[in-house]
């Protein structure tokens, strides 16, 4: 052949060879940063999915608080309030003697017909003059303490009654039956108007013998007038026993 037609085509092959070693260094060069970029993406992944797999001490607190009941606070517990008065037929103890009013009835005659002068009836009922009376209306009829020389409303305790309060306070409810003044306020029945707006005191009290005294003051008109209240234990003798009321009557009268 001849010498230029070699020498082209050693140029020729020369060229091609140069253009393959380059083609195939930047081919080289491509795919090693496609796999480098593959390797950090897999890498991310394995990471995001472990951060969420696998909380952080800090979340796994938040969670464990979150997931506890909030305690529930006691105090916001409604309590067995003391009632102001107790309805006659709840009541523990019960006026020994009562008159109910009937038609046509006015005080004096029924003072005469129990024995007692009209203004000791008013007094023991807590009444003023006019006295008007109503249809229905019990009358609290006092008895005359001749040891004394004074005149007191009787209460009368069933004995059976009292071991069914007792037991209902020893289960936890209508603890102010535990109170010898609580009890005096609420179960009064009204004799000598006493009322809860009224001053009780208690003035003695013997858990030995299950006695104790509650001291009323009332104004009536412009005069200040003082009751006392005697109570016992019916049923259980002590701090958990409850109290009943046995009379009532005014002081140094």
């Amino acid at each position: 052949m001849n010498r230029w037609v070699i020498n082209g085509l050693l140029l020729v092959l020369a060229t091609l060879a140069g253009s393959t070693a380059y083609f195939a260094t930047k081919a080289t060069v491509l795919q090693n940063h496609l796999n480098r970029r593959a390797v950090v993406a897999e890498q991310a992944t394995t990471t995001e999915t472990t951060s969420i797999a696998t909380p952080t001490p800090s979340q796994t607190l938040e969670t464990n608080v979150s997931a506890t009941p909030t305690p529930t606070d006691s105090s916001s517990t409604p309590v067995t309030g003391v009632p102001t008065a107790v309805a006659a037929a709840d009541r523990l103890s019960q006026p020994s003697e009562t008159y109910t009013v009937v038609a046509g009835d006015t005080l004096y005659p029924v003072s005469l017909k129990n024995n007692m002068t009209l203004e000791r009836l008013a007094e023991a009922n807590g009444l003023i003059d006019p006295y008007k009376l109503s249809i229905g209306q019990i009358l609290l009829i006092p008895e005359i303490n001749a040891k004394q020389n004074i005149f007191e409303v009787r209460f009368t305790t069933d004995p059976g009654r009292a071991t069914q309060f007792q037991t209902v306070v020893s289960g936890g409810a209508d603890a102010w039956r535990l109170s010898p003044k609580e009890v005096a306020k609420a179960e009064s029945a009204g004799a000598f108007g006493l009322g809860a707006s009224d001053d009780y005191r208690e003035t003695s009290r013997d858990n030995t013998k299950g006695t104790a005294l509650v001291s009323v003051s009332r104004l009536v008109g412009n005069q200040t007038k003082t009751y006392e209240v005697t109570l016992t234990q019916p049923a259980t003798k002590g701090t958990s026993g409850i109290w009943s009321i046995t009379k009532i009557a005014p002081k140094g009268a």
